[in-house]
């Protein structure tokens, strides 16, 4: 086994573990989006290019290996959501907690919610006929924290 074989079982691995603990906390959200699921399907598509490619390239147990964890990072991918969640905000599989995403503004002109993530502006769209269910979460939640801070 060469050290490029060894640097890319390693990032196998790294990918594998980081995709899983993202697919778990994308399976907190209880409202998820709708807006992007409808092109969902082209980056498993790609993990699925590059595992065609791997089979072709390699030999061995490495190209065994080459093909099937692409193909499993492309279907964990697939299952991975973005939505509200109890604890917080969750943009695919990257948890963003309530109370560090500061005031959260919801937009009815372009259906979204807005908030601050690492100091930058971000918005989670959805679809219009959500907009009350993300409401009446958000209105739910807010009397959570608000209760949460008096104690």
């Amino acid at each position: 086994m060469d050290i490029q074989n060894l640097i890319l079982y390693v990032f196998d691995v790294v990918m594998l573990v980081a995709f899983a603990r993202m697919l778990l906390v994308s399976n907190t959200v209880k409202i998820e989006t709708k807006v992007g699921n409808k092109m969902k399907w082209m980056i498993p598509v790609l993990f699925l290019a590059i595992a065609v490619i791997g089979f072709v390239r390699y030999e061995g147990v490495f190209r065994i290996v080459q093909f099937i964890v692409p193909i499993i990072l492309g279907v964990m991918y697939y299952f991975m959501k973005s939505g509200l969640s109890d604890e917080g905000i969750v943009m695919m599989g990257s948890l963003i907690k309530f109370h560090k995403a500061g005031q959260v503004m919801l937009s009815r002109s372009d259906n979204s919610i807005y908030f601050v993530r690492n100091k930058i502006q971000t918005a989670l769209f959805f679809e219009e006929d959500q907009f009350d269910e993300v409401r009446n979460f958000l209105k739910e939640h807010s009397v959570k924290s608000d209760y949460l801070k008096k104690i």
